[in-house]
């Protein structure tokens, strides 16, 4: 709570006011607005700002049905770490390509070197 106090006081309030409903409510709701669904986002505002300036006294409480907030970080975490297990999966695919990619042109430059020889062979061959 005191870091979002910290990080809100950098934030003017213009700032505040471009934010969608449903953020500045949740924002509303973590800081200590008191039942942020029912007022106008200006109001919002204006209550975070005295929240934060220590002009009002910041509300919580436990009753009604919890926010959806958390199951929507749970939500995000999840798909945080499927996607980090997606990218390394495909770092490793990306690095095992590159791998045999090397190999592949290591063995075509040695087959060129090998039809060289050859046609070199064929030619001392044609020629006696």
């Amino acid at each position: 709570m005191d870091k979002l106090k910290e990080q809100l006081n950098s934030v003017n309030v213009e700032e505040l006011e471009k934010l969608p409903t449903h953020t500045l409510r949740d924002l509303g709701r973590s800081i200590g607005v008191k039942r942020p669904t029912t007022k106008p986002n200006k109001q919002i505002v204006e209550e975070i700002k005295l929240i934060l300036e220590g002009k009002l006294e910041p509300h919580f409480t436990t009753k009604g049905r919890p926010s959806k907030q958390s199951t929507t970080n749970q939500i995000f975490e999840n798909f945080t770490k499927q996607f980090t297990k997606k990218e390394i999966t495909l770092n490793k695919d990306l690095i095992e390509l590159q791998y045999y990619k090397k190999q592949n042109e290591e063995l075509i430059i040695k087959l060129n070197d090998l039809i060289d020889n050859i046609n070199k062979i064929i030619e001392i061959l044609t020629i006696n």
